[in-house]
């Protein structure tokens, strides 16, 4: 089995994940498997839950839902979130954290 660590999401290992894709300002984790980032979940400044998976990081389930847990434990005002149509587990996981289908693609969450 490989080594996943769940660690603060740091301007290098950003760009490690993305590339040179520009991305709005955000704080959150980064998942490093073996020392090479696999995905990034972060909450935007303008309130916005996201997070990227590659294929390596889906068998981690427990670690995805514990990460996104802690992500948003402390919020004390309103989120949204996109669930990607192409996800699958995407609408699994927005439920399961609180967040209300408003409609197409978009959820809300309140604390």
């Amino acid at each position: 089995m490989k080594n996943l660590e769940i660690v603060p999401a740091t301007i290098d290992r950003v760009k490690q994940f993305y590339g040179n894709k520009h991305i709005k300002s955000f704080r959150g984790y980064v998942a490093l498997l073996d020392g090479y980032p696999v995905g990034v979940a972060g909450l935007t400044y303008d309130h916005i839950l996201f997070s990227d998976i590659s294929d390596e990081l889906r068998p981690y389930k427990k670690d995805i839902v514990r990460t996104a847990k802690n992500l948003i434990k402390d919020i004390k005002y309103p989120i949204s979130a996109i669930a990607n149509e192409n996800e699958p587990m995407a609408v699994r996981l927005l439920t399961r954290l609180g967040f209300t289908h408003i409609s197409g693609q978009m959820y809300w969450r309140t604390p």
